[in-house]
């Protein structure tokens, strides 16, 4: 499999064949020699049925994918330049997230017996370990025969003069929706027959003098630049631009219900100066957009006092709420990212955070999941801002996201933050910012209570209640035979009026019902 005599062709480099024919030209010097030797260096570079050069960073079509654990994790979309790549494939290499479709699609196939897809015309810019740079032959016989055919040139006695480049035309800050226009110098030297290739934050590569591009997102934009002269010699630069945001969400409003609201603007403390400034960890840090968080690890905490988040008497509901704005969610593997979490005990919790092994965020409500992240993400989606509040109050959780309730359920979750000692308030761990972060501890209404009305007694023998609550809100019917007991046997969690049959008052002789408010909030 070391040349393309052998089927599957895999590893072949042009460059390295030539080193057997250099060896030859020592030893009988021929000028066909000398032809051969630039021929196959020629394929390499770009003179192949393809027009497409296979040494990363070089010619006008330029490798993208490549099999290489640096160019595979990097920021950039082009690999490092100077990687030799296999010039002759098999076909279409096996990829897990395509498995074989990309060979399916070749025609004629590559794998028929009779006419199959031209050997020298295979190539697609894909993963394909079967191209891989193999550090064993580059480093010997191809280095060995380029670094010969270079002595035999004037540039063996060229002194080495290195070069810093410049990128102009770029502003510490700009708008988000500003154009840009980025220069390359380098002062010692022109760059007048360079070959230049930009990258930039979300940007696609661009070959040109010149680099005009829109910021990819707000906060710091990376911009780079490498400018390939024609002895190869290559001058490179980089720089950042700030791109604040056009438009952002209007501050959160606080009011007598807010126990802490950390604008994180300017500073970490209480904008109603009731709580401890947030702890920072990590890299957190803010900039002139609001709280910047890079990944897990960078976060703020702050413990509250659970008698300020949560009082048994007059509680009504509990709610934790930020400005969002997430460039991406954590890649897999990372580890739990809590991401805006309100805790007092397991199942006592408010909790939006990106489990282990998932790709994106859940809502988890006391110890259960209440809104998986496949549903959540249609409303919190990526590089935007939002606004994301969670809410217990004694008909259950509602989870709302610029203003649409996304969420709600029944539960009797609120009781369980009733104690003593302090709940813990975190948000971060993801790569955006956070701004307004509010807890909020809704206090109790006394609205009127429902009113009954006696229907009477249906055919069976169930007996027939009328009950209006007006605007009052939620509420529960309970039953009791004594007066002493209560159990509850309906409840409304929209309010208005309903007639209700008591299916279950045949087999009571003596039965009392009472109608209550259930625990109405304040809205915020």
């Amino acid at each position: 499999m070391r040349t393309s005599r052998y089927s599957p062709p895999g590893w072949y480099f042009s460059g390295e064949q030539a080193f057997d024919v250099a060896v030859a030209y020592l030893i009988a010097p021929q000028s066909s020699y000398l032809d051969i030797i630039f021929q196959n260096f020629n394929y390499e570079m770009g003179c192949n049925p393809l027009n497409v050069s296979f040494l990363t960073g070089t010619g006008w079509k330029r490798q993208r994918e490549i099999v290489h654990q640096y160019a595979q994790n990097d920021r950039r979309t082009l690999p490092p330049s100077g990687i030799p790549l296999g010039n002759i494939q098999q076909g279409a290499y096996y990829v897990d997230t395509y498995t074989t479709e990309l060979g399916a699609l070749i025609f004629p196939p590559d794998s028929a017996n009779t006419a199959p897809y031209p050997m020298y015309d295979r190539w697609s810019d894909a993963f394909n370990v079967m191209t891989e740079f193999v550090v064993s032959r580059q480093s010997g016989k191809m280095v060995a025969t380029t670094s010969w055919l270079m002595a035999m040139t004037s540039y063996k006695t060229q002194a080495w003069n290195s070069a810093v480049g410049i990128i102009t035309g770029i502003p510490a800050q700009t708008s988000a929706t500003n154009s840009i226009t980025a220069n390359v110098l380098a002062p010692t030297m022109s760059l007048n027959k360079a070959r230049i290739v930009w990258e930039g934050l979300l940007q696609e590569p661009y070959l040109g003098p010149q680099f005009s591009f829109t910021p990819g997102n707000i906060g710091d934009n990376w911009i780079e630049v490498e400018a390939q002269l024609p002895d190869g010699r290559r001058i490179v630069a980089a720089t950042n631009v700030f791109a604040l945001p056009v438009n952002s969400l209007p501050p959160v409003v606080t009011d007598s219900n807010t126990v802490a609201a950390y604008r994180l603007a300017t500073n970490f403390s209480d904008a109603m100066q009731q709580q401890t400034d947030l702890q920072v960890e990590g890299n957190a840090a803010l900039d002139p957009i609001g709280l910047h968080v890079g990944g897990i690890g960078d976060d703020v905490t702050v413990d509250l006092d659970n008698l300020l988040v949560y009082n048994p008497t007059n509680t009504a509901a509990i709610s934790v709420e930020a400005k969002l704005y997430i460039n991406s969610f954590n890649v897999l593997g990372l580890g739990v990212a809590n991401m805006l979490v309100l805790t007092a005990s397991w199942n006592a919790q408010l909790n939006l955070s990106q489990d282990t092994w998932k790709p994106q965020p859940d809502i988890w409500g006391g110890s259960n999941l209440i809104l998986d992240g496949t549903v959540l993400t249609n409303s919190l989606t990526l590089r935007n801002w939002h606004l994301v509040n969670i809410t217990l109050d004694g008909t259950g959780y509602s989870v709302t996201v610029d203003t649409n309730k996304i969420f709600q359920n029944i539960s009797s979750d609120l009781t369980n933050w009733n104690g003593s000692g302090f709940d813990t308030l975190r948000a971060g761990n993801f790569d955006g910012w956070i701004r307004d972060l509010v807890v909020r501890n809704i206090q109790i209404t006394n609205y009127p209570p429902p009113i009954l009305k006696v229907i009477g007694f249906a055919p069976n023998g169930s007996f027939r209640l009328h009950i209006d609550n007006g605007t009052s809100g939620a509420f529960v019917l309970e039953a009791s035979t004594q007066l002493t007991n209560w159990t509850p046997i309906y409840t409304n969690s929209v309010g208005g009026q309903i007639d209700y049959t008591d299916t279950a008052s045949p087999a009571n002789p003596k039965r009392f019902y009472r109608a209550r408010n259930l625990l109405v909030a304040v809205p915020p």
